[in-house]
């Protein structure tokens, strides 16, 4: 009869493993399209795949750009900024520095998974579950940095 039952449970495991989704890869290139229509390759840089199940992660960021947005207008309120000096023609502001730390510190906490881009700006990230992500890219170009973390991929 032990012997039934050992059958029986590596016949349960063997459904259960053979019934489990499969893990896949995500792959593409990264690039930066500039105003002037040229575009630069994505190299030596990180893509991040994030955890984003029910859009939690977009809802963070939507919270964080909203704050943002009413530490903002406080500012105009108060006469600290004006339509001619908005905070964000100055990268060195408080307000600004803040906001980015506050959405590359969200973006972070959901990194499942990550993979550099090659000479091409190709990644290729493996392994990866069945889920809702969505993927995190960031470059610079001399000083000025650029990041990309598109709503909704799935």
């Amino acid at each position: 009869m032990s012997n039934r039952n050992m059958v029986l449970g590596a016949a349960l495991l063997a459904i259960t493993v053979s019934c489990s989704p499969t893990a896949g890869r995500v792959e593409g290139d990264v690039y930066l399209l500039m105003q002037s229509g040229d575009v630069k390759r994505g190299a030596s840089n990180t893509v991040r795949l994030l955890a984003n199940p029910d859009d939690s992660l977009v809802r963070e960021l939507g919270r964080i750009c909203q704050r943002y947005a009413e530490q903002v207008v406080a500012a105009w309120r108060r006469g600290e900024i004006s339509a001619d000096t908005p905070p964000a023609s100055d990268p060195a502001s408080p307000l600004i520095a803040s906001t980015q730390v506050a959405i590359r510190t969200a973006l972070l906490k959901a990194t499942k998974s990550e993979a550099p881009t090659g000479v091409n700006g190709h990644y290729v990230l493996a392994d990866i579950r069945p889920g809702k992500y969505a993927l995190w890219a960031e470059t610079a170009i001399g000083e000025h940095p650029y990041t990309h973390c598109p709503s909704g991929s799935s």
